[in-house]
């Protein structure tokens, strides 16, 4: 079984809630600790690299490529599953 996720049109909730869900696992929180409107190099042991790598998991895991320039004006959670659920849809603006 895969964790590639491919929906029609991704639902923002889900998306949000899945992202919420990475980074609290690769951060090993909570995830009631990672809030949308948290910036992401604010969360506890956040850094580049580890961002990087979330980055990668969450492109494997909706089976989709972020574009790298608006990937890195992502700050928040919410940014990042807006980008995500854009992407998905397909919304290349």
């Amino acid at each position: 079984m895969s964790d590639t996720v491919k929906t029609e049109p991704a639902s923002r909730a889900d998306v949000l809630l899945a992202v919420r869900e990475l980074i609290a696992q690769r951060l090993e929180l909570e995830v009631d600790e990672v809030q949308p409107d948290d910036v992401l190099f604010e969360l506890p042991g956040m850094d580049s690299l580890r961002l990087m790598h979330g980055m990668l998991l969450v492109e494997q895991r909706f089976g989709v490529t972020v574009d790298t320039n608006k990937a890195i004006t992502v700050q928040s959670v919410e940014q990042l599953a807006d980008l995500l659920v854009d992407t998905i849809n397909g919304d290349q603006s």
